[in-house]
Formats: C-alpha cells, sequence, structure tokens
C-alpha cells in the first residue's frame, strides 16, 4: 500500500486543536483538554472584610466556568466530580501583633483539608498562600476559612486575597 496523507477540511474553532484520529484516518479538530470546558473558578473580594474567625465573603466573581462558585454561601460547590487543585492568597490590611496567628484553612465540606498559620513574634501584615490537590464529588463544596487571635482583622481586597480551582482529572 502506498503512503497516504490525509487532510482535514474545514476549520477548527477557539478552545479545539487538531487531533490525530490514528494510522489512515483524517485527523480532525477537537476541544481541547479531551471534550470540553475544564471546569476552573476563580473569586475575590470587593472591597475589605474585617474578621475574626470567619469564612471569606468573596462576592467577586473573576472566573467560574461552570457558574459554580455561591456568593451568598461564599463556597464553591463541584459539579464535576474529579481532581481538582486549589489556591489561595490570604492578605491582612491590618497589622496583627506579637504573640498572635493568623490562620487560613481550605475546608470541604465545612473540614479543614489544608492550613496554614502564621506565627507573630512583631507587628507584621501577615500574607498566607498555599495550594491543595483535593478530590471532589458531585455537590462536594470548598470554601475559605479565617481565623485570628488578634481581635478582628481587616483582609485585602481584589487581587491580594483571592480563592481559585480547576479540574486537573475527571472521576
Amino acid at each position: 500500500m502506498a503512503n497516504k496523507v490525509l487532510i482535514a477540511t474545514g476549520e477548527g474553532t477557539d478552545g479545539q486543536v487538531f487531533t490525530s484520529n490514528g494510522a489512515g484516518a483524517a485527523p480532525t479538530f477537537k476541544d481541547a483538554g479531551g471534550g470540553g470546558a475544564v471546569p476552573r473558578f476563580k473569586v475575590r473580594m470587593t472591597s475589605t472584610q474585617s474578621v475574626t474567625n470567619n469564612v471569606i465573603n468573596f462576592d467577586n466573581v473573576v472566573i467560574d466556568t461552570e457558574s459554580d462558585f455561591n456568593t451568598t454561601l461564599k463556597r464553591w460547590v463541584a459539579s464535576v466530580a474529579g481532581d481538582y487543585q486549589v489556591n489561595c492568597r490570604i492578605s491582612s490590611q491590618s497589622a496583627v501583633t506579637s504573640a498572635k496567628y493568623f490562620d487560613g484553612a481550605i475546608r470541604k465540606n465545612g473540614s479543614a483539608i489544608e492550613r496554614l498559620s502564621a506565627n507573630i513574634s512583631a507587628t507584621h501584615y501577615p500574607v498566607l498562600s498555599f495550594a491543595t490537590l483535593v478530590t471532589m464529588g458531585v455537590g462536594d463544596y470548598l470554601d475559605l476559612y479565617i481565623s485570628t487571635n488578634n481581635g478582628t482583622t481587616t483582609l485585602s481586597s481584589g487581587a491580594r486575597t483571592e480563592f481559585s480551582g480547576f479540574l486537573i482529572a475527571a472521576a
């Protein structure tokens, strides 16, 4: 059999890649990532927030491909089961003074799955930044919790305090 070159006709659309369909078959355009949009979210606060022991009130949805972030309940609810990378940054706009702690936690269904603390020995404006991998079922939720023994702390708004995540492998 002679060597053949099969050429696809047409054009792909935004978000598609040119994909081989195996020997002897014409290549085609398919959605990148194997089948469509990858679920992802990124949220921020539009204004500062005073906290003691609270779920952070993210009210500015920057990205939410599946419309899964609930600004009323302050949580992201998975609509696609799988493994997700989740990231957060929490910045204090007010000084945290000596002998105090500033503790942030990524929570799944209300229980901490990843936690990071800053123990302060002098006046400081702490920033916590951390990430984790988490397996989510449909309906599981994530939120970001902050606690401090410094009384009320004011969190920075905008990109200084944000929460994000994306699917890395569907179940």
